[in-house]
Formats: structure tokens, sequence, C-alpha cells
């Protein structure tokens, strides 16, 4: 892969920080404000730029129109701002053969944040859980398990499955452009579900895999944060406020077809599991949720509660409902993320509660 860097001096250092090592510098250009910021002696550079083929990367749309301005493509610029948020963290990157897994945990952010599984001591359980995933996530990650581990996957004796009451309303895939910090999912499945359905999406598709193959990028999701004790009292007053006024589409708002297509990979799930994983018992955990927020969102919470039972029916699992099992708002971060202190002791309960289920 040939590339031109295009910026500041400070932007091109830092692409040069985060290139793989296969990329092939051709060369760098300072942009500016405009065309006339391009010195002279920089046009040949573009030319040959253009003639082999390298792709020009830009840290703004400013750049992007000088560098067509002078006569590069649009399919060779590389918009990088667009891309820098995407987390590159796989979630099943360090589950292999060398280590001896009894138990899996998918989920979201809420599970990957808050919960210790060190804590959880009757299985050796493999967090699967990162931010944002969706049912089609889960379903297709557990499906690359099973394909590339199927011994290993004989062994798991729990599937604890993390999902929120509005999952099976959610898809990441139509989550506007919140889904540009996701697109790594997707790339590692080499399936990008409902994305590509438009032109746009097409186009930001191909611009990825570009960004995916020039870039280095080792990324983690986070974990719950500690709060320095000065500012804990000023967090607790923000937190709740925030909390009780939080405005989600997901939640107030049923997409029929979305649901039904959920309640379908759910089924899809729930087999697969059986299949690869025939000593499993599988839990679905609904983690708890600020109070602040269920006070104040209680018309939408009953809505997409009923929407969850109504599609997670199957005698084949146990649902772990600890919804409204944190009183206290001060062991949240936000309206759904426990914080270190909050995570810390949900994950001793937790320990408690999957040992009474599995027995």
């Amino acid at each position: 892969m040939k590339v031109v860097l295009c910026g500041s001096d400070e932007q091109i250092a830092e692409y040069k920080k985060r290139l793989k090592q296969n990329v092939v510098i051709i060369g760098s250009i300072r942009l500016y404000v405009d065309e006339l910021s391009v010195e002279e002696r920089q046009y040949d550079l573009v030319g040959t730029g253009i003639q082999q083929g390298a792709i020009f990367l830009v840290s703004d749309e400013t750049q992007s129109n000088t560098l067509i301005k002078i006569g590069v493509d649009s399919s060779n610029i590389l918009l990088c701002c667009i891309f820098d948020q995407t987390n590159f963290y796989n979630p099943i990157g360090a589950f292999n053969d060398k280590n001896w897994y009894t138990g899996l945990l998918f989920g979201m952010s809420h599970s990957q944040c808050a919960i210790d599984i060190r804590c959880l001591t009757d299985n050796m359980y493999y967090k699967v859980s990162a931010p944002s995933m969706d049912i089609f996530c889960h379903l297709h990650f557990l499906e690359k398990m099973c394909l590339d581990y199927p011994s290993e996957m004989m062994k798991i004796q729990s599937i604890v499955v993390e999902l929120p009451y509005y999952i099976f309303n959610y898809d990441l895939s139509r989550f506007g452009k919140f889904v540009y910090t996701k697109l790594n999912y997707y790339e590692i499945l080499g399936n990008y579900h409902h994305l590509g359905e438009t032109e746009e999406q097409r186009e930001m598709i191909i611009k990825f895999k570009l960004y995916w193959n020039i870039f280095y990028r080792e990324t983690f999701p986070k974990n719950a944060p500690i709060d320095k004790p000065l500012l804990i009292p000023l967090k607790r007053i923000y937190y709740s406020i925030k909390a009780a006024t939080k405005k989600e589409k997901v939640w107030s708002t049923l997409y029929k077809y979305t649901i039904a297509e959920n309640r379908d990979l759910w089924h899809e799930f729930v087999d697969l599991a059986e299949r690869c994983c025939p000593n499993a018992r599988i839990n679905v955990l609904v983690m708890p949720f600020n109070p602040a927020f269920r006070l104040t969102h209680k018309e939408q919470i009953s809505k997409s509660r009923d929407c969850f039972y109504e599609c997670i029916q199957d005698t084949r699992i146990t649902v772990l409902d600890e919804f409204d099992y944190v009183k206290d708002v001060r062991l949240f971060q936000d309206h759904c993320h426990l914080n270190a202190c909050g995570g810390q002791k949900y994950s001793d309960h937790l320990a408690l509660v999957l040992e009474t289920v599995t027995k």
C-alpha cells in the first residue's frame, strides 16, 4: 500500500506513528487552508502519487477539497477523521486453544466495563462483551468462535448473555453515524449487515477498508472509571441529572422490522450455542440501570420490557433480571453504566447469583 501524507507538520508526524509496517510513504504534502498554500515543488509529488495509485491521507474536508482542486480524484483521498474514533478492539482476539475456558460472557459495554470475570469463580469466563454490540454481532462472533475453535467450545459449561431491555429494538448497523466508531466488528466478521444498502454507505465501507489496511491501532474497551475523591460530589449531581433527562430513540420508538429480525437472530444464537456448546447452561442477564433513569423513564422502560420478554421467551434459557437491583445512584457513572465501585460490588453479587442458578 502506497500513501502520500498530507496536512500540517504535526498531522504528518502523527500519521507516521500509526502506519502499518507494510505501508510505503511516497512523500508528504504540507496543506493548510487552500491550494495556494501548497508549495510549488510539491505539485510534482501529486502527479507521482496519482501515477502510482497512492492513497492521499488528509485530516479534514478542507484538505480534501484542496487536493481535488489540484487534480487528485476523490476515490484516492482518505478522510481519516471519519474513522479516527473507531474502536479497533477484537472481542474474540484473545480466545484461543491455549486457554481453557468453561464460561463465556457476551454483552455490551454495561457488562464489559463493570463485570470482573475474576469474581466468577465457578467457571473460567472469557469476556466477549464489547461496546455497542447487538444481537447480530453476538450471533456472528459466536459463529466465528465455533468455526475456529470447535473443540474448545465443546468445553463451555456456562454462557451468560447480557442484554438490555431495548436490545431487540436495536440494530448497530442502522444506528446513524455512530456506527462509524464500531466498523471494526463488521470487518472482523466479514459481514456489514445492513450497511452498504446505500451508495454513500458502500463508499464509506470501501474507505474504511483502506483505513483498516493502512493504520495500526491496538485499542481496548475502557473499564469503569475510578472517580477522584474531590470530584465525586459534583459528578454524582451531574450523572443523576444526565440520567434523569436521557433521551434515546431506542427506548421511545419501536422499530417493527428490527424487532422481528432480532427475534430470529436470537433464536439462531440459542440454537447455535446448543449445538456447539451442548453442555452449557444459557443465562440472559439484564444488568442494573441508574435509579434516576428508572424513575423518569417508566413508560419507555415498560414498553421495552414488554417487547423484551415477548421476544426472549424460551424454556431453554434462564433470565436473570437485575434491572432494578442497584438502588444507589452513587454506584453509576451515567444512566446505564456502573462505576468502578459499583462494578466490583455487582460482580461479587453476580458470582453468587450464577452459583445459585447453575446448581
